[in-house]
C-alpha cells in the first residue's frame, strides 16, 4: 500500500513523524472545536438559568392566581366576611408575587404584562362589590317577603 501511495520513497522515520504530525494536527482541531463548544455551553447554561429564574416565579404567580380564584369562589358563593378577608389577603399575596415577578428584570417584559394584571385586580374588585349587591338585595328581598306576608296577615 506505501508504494500506491508513493510513501515508499520515504524513510520509515519520516513516515512515522508525517503520522504523528497528522494526529498532532487532529488534536488542535479536537481541542479547538471543544473550547467552542464550550462557550456556546456556557452560553446556553447562562440563559437556562436566567429563563428559570422566570419559570419559577411564573409557576409561584400561576399558584397565587388560582387560589385566589378559588378564594374569590368561595366568598361568591359563601358571602361571609371570613371569605372575603382570606380572598383579599389573597390578592394582596398575589399582588406582591406579581411584583416581585416583574421587578426580578429577568426575560419578562413587564410593560405587557402590568395592565392585564391591573385590569385582573379590578375585575376582582368588582367581584367583591357583585357579591355585596347580591347579598345585599337577598337581605331586601327577605325583608320585602317579610313585610309582604305580616301585611296579608293582617
Amino acid at each position: 500500500m506505501g508504494q500506491f501511495l508513493g510513501l515508499g520513497r520515504f524513510s520509515v522515520r519520516l513516515r512515522t513523524f508525517a503520522g504523528f504530525a497528522v494526529l498532532l494536527v487532529l488534536c488542535a482541531v479536537l481541542a479547538v472545536t471543544s473550547i467552542v463548544g464550550m462557550r456556546f455551553v456556557d452560553g446556553s447554561v447562562e440563559a437556562s438559568r436566567l429563563s428559570s429564574g422566570d419559570a419559577i416565579s411564573a409557576l409561584e404567580l400561576a399558584g397565587h392566581v388560582g387560589e385566589l380564584n378559588a378564594d374569590v369562589s368561595r366568598f361568591a358563593l359563601t358571602g361571609t366576611a371570613s371569605d372575603e378577608g382570606a380572598a383579599r389577603r389573597q390578592l394582596a399575596a398575589t399582588a406582591v408575587a406579581f411584583d416581585s415577578l416583574t421587578e426580578s428584570g429577568g426575560t419578562l417584559d413587564s410593560d405587557d404584562m402590568r395592565p392585564t394584571f391591573a385590569q385582573y385586580r379590578a375585575a376582582t374588585e368588582t367581584t367583591f362589590e357583585t357579591v355585596h349587591d347580591r347579598f345585599q338585595a337577598g337581605e331586601t328581598v327577605k325583608q320585602a317577603s317579610s313585610e309582604l306576608a305580616n301585611a296579608t296577615s293582617a
